[in-house]
């Protein structure tokens, strides 16, 4: 196979690439719905490639997380959708070097916001709670997406009896003492927790025993 060959099948490999989005195993945050979240470091997951900035919508930035990257929409971007480029590195036979080059194109949509919502164990803020799970979690006020969110810290309240903690389980003694409490009292939650981003922010909500 001559150079010429070669160059025309380095580039028909990347076109057919190009059209296989299906072949890949994508996750935005956490579902296979192209959407992304205004307001948000929305979760983006790909089992090849890598996302790549192109369109000017995103900012695009790496997690700890294994072939996670964290996707922000830009503010000034009001638009409902845009388009999402994967690249990754290819042999290319010509200069014998690896080239970053397309492998998949596509359309994301862009929604909304979602509310975050405070919840302990099995129960929402606002509600009585169960005494089957004891921890922490911010979800959103919708299934249809995952909510990459880490708990920081929280405080325990019940009048002037306060309790502090990191991370999201309850301490023992939390969980004494909420279980030494009337039914009907109530316990505040003050908790700060943070996107992928490491963006910190705090929400509160009560509970009923």
């Amino acid at each position: 196979m001559n150079k010429n060959s070669n160059i025309f099948f380095f580039f028909i490999m990347c076109f057919v690439q190009m059209n296989a989005q299906e072949n890949y195993n994508y996750r935005f945050n956490g579902s296979k719905d192209t959407a992304f979240l205004r307001d948000y470091a929305n979760s983006f997951y790909t089992d090849k490639g890598f996302p790549v900035n192109l369109d000017g919508a995103f900012i695009i930035e790496p997690t700890k997380k294994q072939q996670t990257w964290s996707i922000h929409t830009l503010d000034t971007v009001r638009r409902t959708s845009a388009t999402f480029i994967i690249a990754n590195y290819e042999f290319n036979p010509e200069t014998q070097e690896r080239e970053k080059v397309i492998i998949d194109k596509f359309t994301v949509k862009i929604k909304g916001s979602l509310k975050p919502v405070l919840w302990l164990g099995n129960s929402v803020a606002g509600e009585k709670f169960d005494t089957t799970a004891f921890n922490v979690h911010v979800e959103f006020d919708t299934d249809s997406a995952n909510a990459e969110y880490k708990i920081e810290s929280f405080e325990l309240v019940n009048n002037s009896t306060i309790f502090a903690s990191t991370g999201k389980n309850l301490t023992q003694s939390m969980i004494d003492f909420i279980l030494g409490l009337k039914p009907g009292e109530k316990i505040l939650l003050d908790v700060t927790y943070s996107d992928l981003r490491g963006t910190k922010k705090q929400i509160r909500g009560s509970f009923v025993r």
